[in-house]
């Protein structure tokens, strides 16, 4: 997890745990990635306000509380009675944390969406007049609804075409996502896999964001084949999540852990792969939580976070 808010988590005294409650190793290592951010913040403010509608983000608030306070570990039972009780996620079966990360925050966005009862104006939509940047910044400050998860987490992508022959260009926004969710480089495929050398976060964001040509992309406007297609990002929050996507499918046909190790860059600049100005695009490492393990549903969850100074 990186920040761009300059939030620095901080705790006086031992940060405090979570009971493991059988193989909830995935959920407590979320849990304590979310404390490194400035969400933690927004659930401490609401500790006196949850409702009986807010019943997962009522649950996490009352989780966050108790870490935020010294002490033993801590039995987060309600919260996962709730995640049980609306999830297939279950104490005691291994599940994978960033389905788990997804699953809490689509449902605490959903409990609390706002719908915007009034738009300032339709969002733009002609490139040629405005740019691309200001289209694609419009479509997200017009939108019709909204809530906390969406401020603090949502990435805005877009699919840029454009013909290499007449320069015609068209932009395709693509759904906002609470995290994203990057490539790792894939070992050569063959009986002697040989994975290649140790990318950065940086070099997976380049490969998301890389320039490809679709060889079968008719161009609109001349009908030429071979359109270039991009993916880069447009509003940026303030808490970036960036999930490598680890798992592959080997040459057997089966599903292989990449062991590639990923350098975790203390501080991450976004302004290459971002559309318009006027925003913060340095990040800095709050949080990792890694994956101990070789296949998808056994291993074990940690995770190391930045608490204060250290």
């Amino acid at each position: 997890m990186y920040s761009n808010s300059g939030y620095m988590f901080s705790q006086v005294g031992r940060p405090r745990g979570l009971f493991n409650l059988g193989q909830s190793c995935f959920m407590n290592a979320i849990v304590q990635s979310l404390m490194a951010t400035k969400f933690k913040e927004f659930c401490l403010s609401n500790a006196g306000f949850v409702n009986n509608q807010w019943i997962l983000f009522g649950n996490l608030v009352e989780v966050i509380s108790a870490l935020n306070d010294e002490g033993d570990p801590f039995n987060m039972v309600n919260f996962v009675d709730s995640v049980e009780s609306i999830s297939q996620f279950r104490r005691k079966v291994q599940a994978d944390a960033q389905e788990f990360l997804s699953f809490v925050l689509e449902t605490i966005h959903d409990e609390l969406t706002i719908v915007v009862e009034h738009q300032v104006s339709d969002p733009l939509q002609d490139i040629e007049t405005h740019g691309l940047g200001e289209v694609v910044k419009s479509h997200w400050e017009t939108r019709k609804s909204t809530s906390p998860i969406a401020e603090f987490f949502h990435v805005q992508t877009v699919t840029l075409m454009e013909c290499p022959s007449c320069k015609n260009s068209s932009g395709q926004f693509n759904d906002v996502n609470h995290l994203l969710s990057v490539p790792m480089p894939s070992p050569l495929e063959g009986p002697k896999s040989v994975a290649p050398s140790n990318p950065t976060i940086t070099d997976c964001i380049a490969e998301y964001c890389k320039q490809q040509t679709l060889l079968d992309g008719h161009c609109s406007s001349c009908e030429s084949l071979g359109l270039q297609h991009r993916l880069l990002l447009g509003r940026l929050p303030p808490v970036l999540i960036v999930h490598l996507k680890r798992f592959y499918r080997h040459f057997d046909g089966t599903m292989r852990k990449s062991q590639t190790s990923v350098s975790i860059c203390p501080e991450l600049d976004l302004a290459p792969f971002t559309l318009y100005d006027g925003q913060s695009t340095l990040y800095r490492a709050v949080g990792v939580t890694n994956h101990r393990g070789q296949v998808l549903h056994l291993g074990h969850y940690m995770t190391i976070s930045q608490r204060g100074d250290r």
